[in-house]
């Protein structure tokens, strides 16, 4: 069940150009699972699909900061991990 908190690992963070965002759990081929990146403003900056267990994420063009990356199925939040991206 993805609802429960800390389905997804986030790392590493500090992050130097890429983010690996693991799921603990197999993903179901029919879920739509999105992560959207946030900076510290709110403002979204990048939006990806989750299609694989794994899967790598390159913020290399990201400036400096903190992010929020925030794993949504179907439109609902799941989880927010905080990302600082050096």
């Amino acid at each position: 069940n993805l609802s429960k908190s800390n389905s997804f690992n986030v790392y590493p963070n500090p992050s130097y150009g890429y983010v690996q965002i693991q799921s603990i759990e197999p993903l179901i081929s029919n879920k739509s699972i999105i992560i959207s990146i946030l900076n510290n403003l709110g403002c979204e900056v990048d939006e990806f699909n989750l299609t694989q267990t794994s899967n790598s994420i390159d913020i290399s063009n990201y400036s400096s900061g903190l992010y929020f990356f925030v794993i949504k199925d179907q439109g609902q939040i799941l989880e927010t991990h905080k990302v600082m991206v050096e």
